[in-house]
């Protein structure tokens, strides 16, 4: 932080930062994604995170979800005095990556992150609704259910970050 005065401490508290060579200053998902671009066979995240719908989106709110995390996760080290609180938390953030509409074709799957396959029985798949629209190769669908998997992150994230 020393050496990045012009760059505010909460900033690195609050995410990875990446500051290129010429002083770009890059956050989140996107530092990570340039950062890994450097390295030979690595550029495509980058290169999905510019062009593909909504995937910058996801990606900053997986990578949100996943500050969010860490942080409770250190509260979780002490239990805390108000244990049933927390656990209240935790289960509001589980509750936040519901999809309200549900999944394509079975509304009665709501969860964003894992749901028995649409075509294999009762094996799970991760991110469903995502997987099964590149599957079907349905652009629009993987667009739509990119977005609600972002959306899901994001609100299960604010969840976890209400928890003080």
């Amino acid at each position: 932080m020393a050496r990045f005065p012009e760059i505010p401490p909460e900033t690195f508290r609050r995410s990875v930062v990446l500051v290129s060579p010429k002083g770009e200053v890059f956050e989140g998902a996107e530092a990570v994604f340039r950062s890994l671009a450097e390295t030979p066979g690595h550029r495509w995240p980058l290169a999905a995170y510019r062009r593909v719908p909504c995937f910058a989106a996801a990606s900053e709110a997986a990578h949100h979800f996943q500050e969010a995390g860490a942080r409770i996760h250190e509260k979780q080290k002490k239990v805390p005095a108000d244990a049933a609180r927390l656990n209240l938390t935790l289960r509001e953030t589980e509750r936040a990556l519901l999809i309200p509409e549900g999944l394509p074709n079975r509304p009665w799957y709501r969860h964003a992150i894992y749901a028995p396959g649409q075509y294999t029985g009762y094996a799970a798949v991760v991110i469903p609704g995502v997987n099964e629209a590149i599957d079907k190769k349905d652009a629009e669908r993987t667009e739509q259910q990119i977005a609600a998997l972002a959306a899901a992150l994001s609100r299960a994230a604010k969840v976890l970050e209400s928890y003080r």
